[in-house]
């Protein structure tokens, strides 16, 4: 069952071209997904958000240890693209803390997150 949900989180947010979804954990699990689109306008600091994006949902959500980032969309030239990124975090450092505060005041990375599963999906 948490593939599938998985599977349909991962779907609508590429159908819709959100800019950043984040996901809680799935029933019986400790780690969460951030599911990130990729275009253009985010090209050259892709890899940068999805860890600022991952950083936060650790913090945000703090029943998930780890976080697991994926990066989906096209590349310039029209070609599918995947990012992937993985963080054991078990303890939140002052450091990260304060990244994760600059993040959402500086660049509004999940100001006011909509954190969702599948079934309250539209």
């Amino acid at each position: 069952m948490n593939r599938r949900e998985i599977t349909l989180i991962i779907r609508d947010a590429i159908s819709k071209q959100v800019r950043g979804r984040m996901m809680r954990p799935l029933l019986g699990t400790e780690h969460s997904y951030v599911i990130m689109h990729l275009s253009h306008k985010n090209w050259e600091s892709k890899e940068s958000e999805l860890q600022l994006r991952c950083m936060i949902a650790r913090h945000d959500i703090s029943k998930a240890r780890q976080v697991i980032g994926l990066g989906i969309g096209n590349g310039p030239y029209g070609v599918p693209t995947f990012d992937l990124v993985y963080f054991d975090i078990p303890e939140l450092t002052g450091e990260v803390k304060l990244k994760v505060k600059q993040a959402k005041e500086e660049l509004g990375f999940f100001n006011n997150p909509q954190i969702n599963r599948s079934s309250q999906m539209s």
